[in-house]
């Protein structure tokens, strides 16, 4: 009996230590009562899964009832349920400052789990600030982006509208106010004036029917060439549209003022639908991607449309807005003045340059590509024949040409050319043509810059026009490069030293026998590779891509403070594949003292670093 008893005692003491070792003691209450916590709690759940996930879905109802919101509601939404979606739109960056995850019970045995989750409240605030700071941004951005001088449509309305949605996506969205020319104003209710106001983005342009070529008749339909201006007459740098071709719709983009679409030659109007809200594209800025595929807001503009009447020519009213170059910008005017002296200089008179360029023209547009090819090197073939390929080619309008001759280089500005692809991109483009001036044979080609890129580096006068001309052509091939996807041109221009930097920059880097550079201050992250590294990586990307598409904006140029041509450039380079795109800042110090250029540094970031923060070229020792 005794034996017995002993036995009964330890069978009961080895079952309490189990049940106590699959649950553990935490002190809950403190935290809930401590007003520097938000808090969640699951009830015991069969799933570890779920009961991790109730956990958390009970920190983020928590942090809405306690944070004393101020947020926009929509009119038919449960507020409640609305609030508890923004603070969703945090939920990386909560999870990440989780101080404990506590399992209260934890029997795998029984499949019995729940836990427990806190962090500080001060943690929370400071992603609310830092969002703040988000929609600050994104309105000055929008801001500069719509200016006379840039007239970038497309970027004001990206900002904006994702500007909106994170104010859509603060707990105080309603309280946040922006100081915009000195005058603070709401948030919200700006970027939504903005937008679509009586002065907003939507109504501050126009598509134009041109005087004359209009339309031309192609297999493929009626091909309509449209002018895209602004309300004083200056061509718009960029906007993307979708237009209905007579059985869906296309989307296309507006380049420099000029956009092309293709209908069928039954239609007499073209609908379009402005794009705003650049939803593929947020996977550029993770935070304001998550708060448009979290919260629910289906906010329709009323100015997004247009329709065009084929059977129009210019009114009046149109005319009108045809400015004279008395009438437009002081920048614009000095950008004209500076390619009139350009133009002066290296003005070519030969004619046979011409000659050659229509035959060319008229190849193209039977795409009896064969019959031109003794225009070009082989090399200059090679590029055209991928050219051909990259997508559906078309010559666009009547052409016009300009030709300039510096050194031993010719240069053929340019043909307009659409091209489509089977995913229904399509892109606008004109395409510079360069001349070997002893042989007057095409030696390459490539997609000319924006006239904003073109402008920055135009309108710098204390730089030679030589030097001028050698970084808008370096610029030119470097995107074409991309797009043609010429592996090994791209890797012949990088020095076999060179920094190869993917993310953020480096503190300080020193490249043996070339050069010291002082970059940024700021300790952060980097990807660094070397060459052979970022060309193979580079090889798999031009693999897997029909299309790749580069386009810069926003640029900024400084020469080193050494005797050689070295210069320090910094772009916002706006990528677009197949199957990814990415808007970031490029930095590139590139040397045009020789030939063939060389690139030593080439650094990506997300966010715009001034220049001067960025490498203090006074410093740089070659």
């Amino acid at each position: 009996m005794k034996k017995f008893a002993v036995l009964l005692v330890f069978v009961f003491t080895l079952s309490v230590s189990n049940a106590q070792s699959k649950s553990k003691k935490f002190d809950t209450e403190s935290i809930k009562n401590n007003p520097e916590y938000y808090w969640g709690m699951s009830q015991v759940m069969e799933s570890q899964d779920d009961a991790l996930d109730a956990s958390l879905n009970s920190l983020y109802s928590n942090i809405a009832n306690k944070c004393g919101a101020d947020a926009i509601y929509a009119s038919t939404a449960d507020q409640k349920l609305q609030l508890e979606a923004i603070i969703k739109t945090f939920d990386n960056k909560i999870q990440q400052k989780i101080i404990e995850q506590v399992p209260l019970v934890e029997d795998f045995e029984e499949d019995q789990y729940s836990y427990f989750v806190y962090i500080k409240r001060t943690d929370f605030a400071a992603m609310c600030d830092e969002r703040k700071k988000s929609i600050e941004r994104l309105a000055l951005r929008g801001h500069n982006s719509e200016s006379d001088e840039n007239l970038q449509i497309e970027d004001a309305l990206r900002n904006y509208y994702w500007g909106m949605m994170l104010c859509l996506a603060h707990p105080q969205g309603n309280s946040i106010t922006l100081k915009i020319n000195d005058e603070e104003v709401k948030a919200y209710n700006w970027f939504i004036d903005r937008i679509d106001g009586n002065d907003g983005v939507l109504k501050s342009f126009s598509f134009i029917l041109p005087k004359e070529n209009a339309i031309e008749e192609t297999p493929e339909g009626l091909l309509v060439n449209l002018n895209v201006r602004s309300m004083t007459g200056m061509p718009v740098a960029n906007l993307q549209f979708d237009y209905y071709n007579g059985q869906k719709y296309i989307p296309t983009s507006v380049n420099d003022g000029k956009a092309v679409v293709v209908v069928q030659p039954e239609r007499t109007t073209v609908n379009i639908r402005i794009e705003y809200e650049f939803k593929s594209e947020s996977t550029v800025d993770p935070e304001v991607y998550k708060v448009i595929h979290t919260l629910n807001h289906n906010i329709k503009f009323k100015n997004f449309k247009h329709s065009i009447n084929l059977s129009n020519v210019l009114s009046e009213k149109e005319k009108e807005k045809e400015k004279t170059e008395e009438e437009v910008s002081d920048i614009v005017i000095a950008y004209n003045d500076e390619w009139s002296k350009i133009d002066q200089k290296f003005d070519v008179k030969d004619t046979e340059y011409i000659q050659i360029m229509k035959e060319v023209e008229e190849g193209l547009r039977s795409r009896d590509y064969l019959s031109v090819k003794h225009h070009f090197t082989p090399e200059g073939y090679g590029m055209l024949d991928t050219l051909s390929k990259y997508g559906k080619m078309m010559i666009v309008g009547q052409q016009e040409y300009n030709v300039l001759k510096y050194g031993n280089h010719v240069i053929c500005r340019d043909i307009n050319m659409q091209f489509d692809f089977r995913n229904n991109a399509s892109f606008n483009r004109d395409v510079v043509f360069r001349f070997d001036s002893e042989t007057k044979k095409i030696t390459s080609i490539a997609f000319r810059l924006s006239d904003i890129t073109e402008r920055d580096i135009v309108t710098k006068t204390k730089w030679p026009e030589e030097a001028r001309l050698s970084l808008i052509n370096f610029l030119e091939d470097y995107q074409t490069a991309y797009a043609l996807k010429r592996h090994d041109y791209l890797e012949s221009i990088y020095s076999d030293d060179a920094l190869i930097i993917v993310g953020h920059i480096v503190k300080k880097t020193v490249i043996p026998d070339r050069a010291q550079f002082n970059l940024s201050e700021d300790d952060v992250q980097l990807m660094k590779y070397d060459k052979n590294t970022y060309f193979k990586n580079l090889k798999r990307t031009f693999s897997s891509q029909d299309y790749i598409n580069i386009k810069f904006e926003d640029t900024e140029f400084t020469k080193a403070e050494v005797s050689r041509n070295v210069y320090g450039v910094r772009l916002l380079q706006r990528y677009y594949s197949t199957t990814y795109g990415d808007v970031g800042y490029l930095f590139l110090l590139v040397d045009l003292t020789d030939t063939n250029p060389l690139i030593h540094v080439r650094a990506w970031q997300p966010n715009e670093v001034e220049l001067e923060k960025l490498m203090g070229m006074k410093d740089i020792r070659l």
